[in-house]
């Protein structure tokens, strides 16, 4: 609704042949500018991506409602929100799953109860750690033993 005047003449007649005139000026209200933005709120998440805001205002004043004129219509208050990150949070590291097993080595011995092993390996990067995060924790490998050459010698 734009901003208007409204003038309105009442007449009162009185006894006594006394007449009054009264003239009623109704203005209606009008927005002034927005100000500038305010400062942006604290982010509302310590790490990670979170979400602040700020505000603008205008007053209701270009012109002022009068004598029984409307006010603005909508409101005074404006809100703009946007997303912060103050620092990434931490992310702790978890291992992968054990890759596939490897060849046996040779026999520790030609006969008489000897003994062969493999390995299988996983990585720390499941996921991996970040930003202070903790190392996994245990063995990155994995041993398997066998016995071999059992004849006797």
């Amino acid at each position: 609704m734009l901003p208007f005047h409204f003038s309105a003449i009442l007449s009162i007649n009185l006894p006594v042949c006394l007449t009054i005139h009264f003239v009623i000026d109704i203005v209606n209200g009008g927005w002034n500018s927005w100000q500038a933005w305010g400062a942006w709120s604290s982010c509302d998440r310590a790490c990670g991506r979170g979400r602040r805001v700020r505000y603008g205002v205008r007053e209701c004043n270009n012109p002022s409602p009068k004598n029984g004129g409307a006010r603005c219509p909508g409101s005074h208050i404006r809100k703009n929100s946007g997303s912060c990150l103050l620092k990434h949070c931490p992310v702790n590291g978890s291992w992968s799953v054990y890759g596939p097993w490897g060849k046996f080595s040779e026999c520790s011995k030609t006969c008489g109860a000897g003994a062969q092993s493999r390995y299988r390996h996983r990585t720390c990067n499941n996921p991996k750690p970040q930003y202070g995060g903790r190392n996994c924790t245990g063995p990155s490998i994995k041993p398997e033993t066998s016995p071999c050459n059992t004849n006797p010698c």
